[in-house]
C-alpha cells in the first residue's frame, strides 16, 4: 500500500465562462466554452476571443492537508527566445473534500503568440502545465 502524495494535479483545462455558485455551503463550477485542441495537439485561441480566458484546476488534496496554488501565466517571447512572466494568481487550498479542491485564475486581452500557465504547489513544486496559443 503506497501513502496518499499530497496535493496532486488531477485536471486541467482552458474554458471562456467560468460560472461559480455557493448553494448550502457547497461551491459548484459550470465550465461552458471549452478551448480544444487542434490537429497538432495545441489549444489554439482566436484573438477576437481573447477578451478573458480561464484555467481550471482540480488537485487531489488529502484530509487535513493545507497548503498554497499558483498559477503563473507566461508568455514567450521569440526575440529574447525565453518565457516571461505575465501573471501570477495565488490562492490557498484546504483538504478535506472528497473530491479534491477546484479553482480558477483569469486573464484578459492577451496578444497573438505562445503561452504557458504553471501549477505550482506551495511555491516551489511543479505539479503541471498548460501550453495554448492565441492566433
Amino acid at each position: 500500500m503506497f501513502p496518499a502524495v499530497p496535493l496532486n494535479l488531477k485536471y486541467t483545462g482552458l474554458y471562456k465562462e467560468i460560472l461559480v455558485t455557493l448553494e448550502n455551503n457547497i461551491t459548484s463550477y459550470k465550465l461552458d466554452g471549452f478551448i480544444g485542441r487542434n490537429l497538432f495537439l495545441q489549444n489554439v485561441i482566436k484573438k477576437e476571443d481573447t477578451g478573458h480566458i480561464n484555467f481550471y484546476t482540480e488537485l487531489q488534496a488529502p484530509n487535513n492537508l493545507s497548503g498554497q496554488v499558483s498559477h503563473i501565466w507566461e508568455f514567450y517571447n521569440k526575440n529574447k527566445k525565453e518565457w516571461v512572466k505575465i501573471n501570477e494568481i495565488k490562492y490557498n487550498i484546504y483538504g478535506g473534500r472528497e473530491g479534491g479542491y477546484r479553482g480558477y485564475s483569469k486573464i484578459t486581452n492577451l496578444q497573438v503568440g505562445e503561452y504557458r500557465i504553471k501549477v505550482l504547489l506551495n511555491s516551489s513544486r511543479l505539479a503541471g502545465e498548460k501550453h495554448f496559443v492565441v492566433e
